[in-house]
């Protein structure tokens, strides 16, 4: 009788444990070493623009990323002022590294996105990541984190139509409207990632659309569509392309408050 007890009790314990999410193996927040993924340090500077409810490490393996293709890791203390990170994560390529941050009363949104790990060279999109196998660990990518450019996200909107005369060219995969508060052609100084607010995809043969670009509060100078081809970042080429094209509006310039729906220009692109 009492060997059936101690059966039974150990039985519980590791049924209970499993439901509670801790495995008896698992040695406890802090401690965890994870066998895929990424590693590194997030360094914060600045104070955040409202009272941070949250703020997590996200991912991607696709750029621009829509909700539903976002990896949310753990959270991390709002008022860190260095955080040393593992976020696991399966063998993959991941097109954005980044950290995210949702103000009191607001919900996740893509441009809770405030700062990203990028490759020397290009701001207006944030580097690859590769992990390569069930054992690997890509270490030291290390994120720059200036809590002030944190953008105050609401239900905001940016709304307008893009018409397409033509036939596409093949080697784009898709558009996106963006709008940015940082722009200026004449001196190419351009806009990082930060700066920047997509619409959802425009698919490839599209002839219109009307698109909707969540907003945060500010004043826009510049909205573009913009054509992405696969395997390929988003840099200066795809500007220059959109302005000869009919897909770029610096004469339009508007300014977003908090909850507002705001009209951008509407496009005409000419293939």
């Amino acid at each position: 009788m009492k060997i059936k007890l101690i059966i039974v009790t150990a039985i519980l314990t590791i049924f209970l444990g499993c439901k509670s999410g801790v495995s008896p193996e698992d040695p406890g927040p802090g401690s965890h070493t994870i066998s895929s993924g990424v590693s590194g340090t997030i360094t914060f500077t600045g104070e955040w623009p409202e009272t941070a409810a949250e703020v997590k490490l996200v991912t991607a393996k696709v750029f621009p990323p829509e909700m539903s293709e976002i990896i949310y890791g753990a959270s991390i203390p709002v008022d860190a002022s260095t955080y040393d990170y593992e976020f696991d994560l399966e063998p993959g390529e991941y097109k954005l590294l980044g950290v995210a941050w949702r103000n009191e009363g607001a919900d996740w949104n893509v441009p809770s996105i405030c700062n990203f790990y990028y490759a020397k060279g290009n701001y207006l999109a944030p580097a690859s990541i590769t992990v390569n196998d069930n054992n690997h660990v890509v270490s030291g990518i290390d994120i720059n984190v200036d809590r002030t450019i944190a953008r105050v996200v609401s239900d905001a909107k940016i709304t307008g139509k893009v018409t397409f005369n033509g036939t596409w060219p093949e080697k784009f995969n898709e558009a996106r409207v963006i709008a940015t508060t940082k722009f200026d052609l004449s001196t190419l100084e351009l806009p990082s990632t930060s700066d920047l607010t997509f619409s959802k995809r425009i698919e490839n043969g599209t002839s219109s659309f009307d698109y909707e670009i969540p907003a945060y509060p500010g004043k826009f100078l510049a909205t573009f569509v913009v054509f992405f081809e696969d395997g390929k970042q988003l840099s200066e080429e795809n500007v220059f392309y959109s302005n000869d094209h009919g897909g770029l509006d610096m004469a339009t310039t508007y300014n977003v408050e908090l909850g507002e729906s705001v009209k951008g220009p509407d496009f005409t692109i000419e293939f």
